[in-house]
């Protein structure tokens, strides 16, 4: 005999439940940005390449990425990398473009530091070109100049201090702000992780002291240990390059710490080449970002000096990067004028975001 009362308890109620629960979760789901899945699937895609192209464990890459995920103070800055209309970059909200003035008057009297590869050196000889000349308007010609962006390139070293230094600077430029103050803009080559590292090392034990009046260093390599490994980890097999990355990032904030120096990191441009390639320079990236991103974290918990950052000018200048679309330099790792000037407006808006100037420089 049918009893109407078991039927809707132990049958039709139960479905009526799941099938109230399915659509509550399929609810909450559709809530859910289609970008917050793809950046999560993403991330677990970087995960995966980084044990592909860098030989690296499980446990290495856990390291790295671990403290960085937890913590979220204080905010990376990874994602400050703006858009493009055509040639035009437009920086992400909250950051701005600069006049010629602003620039002046912002890093009137600093002295800067670039180490790094061909791509940092044609970013510093611009800004310092942007600060020193005073013309209204600047061409793209005068600022793509051989002249300029390639001063010393190959030829004798145009610096004449330090010429004993291991790291001796290629060019050493003297910015006049006003008759009566000055700024210094000073480019060491240094284009593998390696060279990096074995000029923090001889500047911490004293040795050429090139960072003693310096206000602002600005860490600007990558593409070399992408595009030529082997000269990079010449007779240094013995280290992949994740571990590479890590030890150069404690000992630039070992510098940091011990200096007060400000100190900026600027994340890799890309080649000109095949996909892999691109792909291989943007797991670098993201491996440098986490890194530094757990160095800063804990910096701030414990409570020690935390002027070391970074721009991802790597994210900013992707979009532009891939044939077809690139804004081309003379070789295929090089740019254009405008990812340099995107480059020089990142870390100007960076310094100025995170006042790590006021003190020295008296601004409001």
């Amino acid at each position: 005999m049918f009893d109407e009362n078991r039927y809707l308890r132990d049958v039709l109620r139960p479905r009526q439940r799941r099938t109230l629960m399915l659509l509550l979760v399929a609810s909450l789901l559709a809530l859910i940005p289609f970008e917050w899945v793809q950046n999560l699937l993403q991330t677990e895609s970087r995960s995966m390449l980084s044990k592909t192209l860098f030989n690296e464990t499980d446990q290495t890459d856990a390291s790295l990425h671990s403290t960085a995920n937890a913590m979220h103070d204080p905010p990376s800055p990874r994602t400050m990398t703006g858009t493009w209309i055509g040639n035009t970059w437009v920086p992400p909200t909250g950051w701005k473009y600069h006049t010629p003035n602003e620039l002046r008057q912002f890093y009137s009297g600093k002295r800067i530091l670039w180490v790094g590869d061909s791509t940092g050196r044609r970013t510093a000889m611009n800004l310092y070109a942007l600060l020193d000349w005073k013309n209204s308007s600047f061409l793209a010609d005068e600022l793509s100049s051989p002249n300029l962006i390639d001063a010393a390139k190959k030829g004798p070293h145009e610096c004449n201090k330090w010429i004993e230094a291991n790291f001796r600077p290629n060019n050493c430029r003297t910015v006049n702000f006003t008759s009566e103050e000055e700024g210094e803009h000073i480019y060491v080559k240094a284009v593998c992780h390696t060279d990096v590292e074995r000029f923090l090392q001889t500047e911490l034990e004293g040795r050429a002291n090139i960072t003693a009046d310096i206000d602002v260093i600005i860490v600007a390599i990558g593409i070399w240990d992408v595009i030529r490994p082997q000269a990079c980890r010449k007779g240094l097999q013995n280290r992949t390059l994740v571990e590479m990355v890590s030890d150069l990032v404690e000992l630039t904030n070992e510098l940091q710490i011990t200096t007060g120096k400000v100190v900026i990191w600027r994340t890799s441009g890309y080649s000109e080449q095949q996909e892999h390639i691109i792909n291989k320079t943007s797991t670098l990236n993201n491996v440098t970002m986490n890194k530094l991103d757990q160095v800063r974290v804990n910096n701030t918990l414990n409570g020690l000096p935390n002027r070391f950052n970074y721009v991802n000018w790597g994210g900013a200048v992707l979009a532009r990067s891939r044939p077809g679309e690139r804004i081309r330099g003379d070789m295929k790792p090089h740019y254009g004028l405008e990812p340099r000037h995107v480059l020089i407006e990142m870390i100007t808006n960076l310094l100025e975001k995170e006042e790590y100037l006021r003190n020295m420089s008296g601004l409001s």
